[in-house]
C-alpha cells in the first residue's frame, strides 16, 4: 500500500522528535509541518506568481503548507505566503544568484526558471524546481554549493529524506555525549 501524504508526514514527525532527543538544550525541538494551505490560497498564489504549481508539491501544501527544518535541521520547505516573498526566499533567491556556475551545473543559465520552495536559514542550501511555459515542473533540484542533487519529483525528494532520517539518528544516537550543535544532515 502506497503512502499518502498525512502518512509520511506523520512519519517525517516521528522520526524528527526522536532525533530532537539527542540535540542540545540550547538548540530547539524541530518545529512541526504548517497547517494545509486551501485550494484558494493556492490559486491565488498561482494567480499572483503566473505559474501552475506541480501537482505533487500542491498536493502536499494542501497537508502541509511548508514545513520549517523539516527534516530536522535548517533546511525549510516554504509555505504558500513565503513563496511570494518572505526573507527565507530571499535568501533563497539570493543564493541562487551566489552559487557558482559550476555548482549550478546544467541550471547555471537557467537561474530566472527556477522557482524557490525551500532554503537553509544558516548555509546557501536552497530547494528549486524549474519552471517553463506558464507551469512548474516536477523536478525537485537541491543546490548546496556542490553538484546540484535533482530529484524527479517533490515526492521522491521528500522520500529521500524520509529514508535518510534512520541514518540520521544513528549518527546522533552515536554522540556520547552530544557536543556542539551541528547540521543532522550529513551526507
Amino acid at each position: 500500500m502506497a503512502m499518502t501524504w498525512a502518512d509520511s508526514i506523520r512519519e517525517l514527525e516521528e522520526w524528527n522528535r526522536r532525533i530532537d532527543v539527542f540535540k542540545p538544550s540550547v538548540v530547539p525541538p524541530t518545529p512541526g509541518p504548517r497547517a494545509p494551505a486551501s485550494d484558494a490560497t493556492l490559486a491565488r498564489v498561482e494567480a499572483t506568481l503566473g505559474l501552475r504549481l506541480d501537482a505533487q508539491h500542491r498536493s502536499f501544501l494542501l497537508h502541509s503548507d511548508g514545513w520549517p527544518g523539516f527534516a530536522g535541521g535548517s533546511l525549510s520547505l516554504a509555505s504558500s505566503a513565503e513563496i511570494l516573498g518572505s526573507p527565507l526566499l530571499d535568501m533563497g533567491s539570493r543564493n541562487v544568484r551566489l552559487i557558482s556556475g559550476v555548482a549550478m551545473g546544467k541550471y547555471k543559465r537557467r537561474r530566472k526558471n527556477l522557482l524557490v520552495i525551500g532554503a537553509s536559514d544558516c548555509t546557501l542550501d536552497v530547494l528549486c524546481m524549474p519552471f517553463s511555459d506558464g507551469r512548474v515542473l516536477g523536478p525537485v533540484v537541491w543546490f548546496n554549493n556542490t553538484e546540484p542533487e535533482e530529484s524527479p519529483s517533490f515526492e521522491t525528494f521528500f522520500f529521500f529524506f524520509l529514508s535518510y532520517m534512520p541514518s540520521i539518528l544513528e549518527h546522533d544516537n552515536k554522540r556520547q555525549p552530544y557536543g556542539a550543535a551541528t547540521s543532522h544532515f550529513v551526507r
